[in-house]
């Protein structure tokens, strides 16, 4: 048979009081680069998109040092600039992948 609990006491016999939990401040690690230049950006990875040989180390260098809102400027900056029907990041997955 199970113990009862009753009055003030909660699971297993301890008192119920409020639990506090506190967080930590998340800081993101990805900030915005101060001197973004979308349209210098594109360009950079158009050049290391070129040709048989992809430039790895440059698109990484680019996408990893810009926020989130700052990459989607690249994208859509990209499209504008070579009319190109498929998005960035399927092409520079599908070239970084060698497919």
């Amino acid at each position: 048979m199970s113990p009862r609990i009753s009055g003030d006491e909660g699971v297993a016999g301890m008192a119920k009081e409020p639990i506090s939990v506190t967080f930590p401040v998340i800081k993101p690690t990805v900030i915005p680069h101060l001197h973004f230049m979308a349209e210098e950006d594109c360009e950079r990875i158009h050049r290391a998109l070129k040709g048989l040989g992809t430039d790895v180390s440059t698109i990484i260098d680019i996408l990893t040092r810009r926020s989130g809102e700052q990459r989607f400027q690249l994208l859509t900056t990209y499209k504008t600039m070579y009319g190109k029907v498929e998005t960035l990041p399927p092409r520079v997955c599908k070239r970084i992948s060698g497919l």
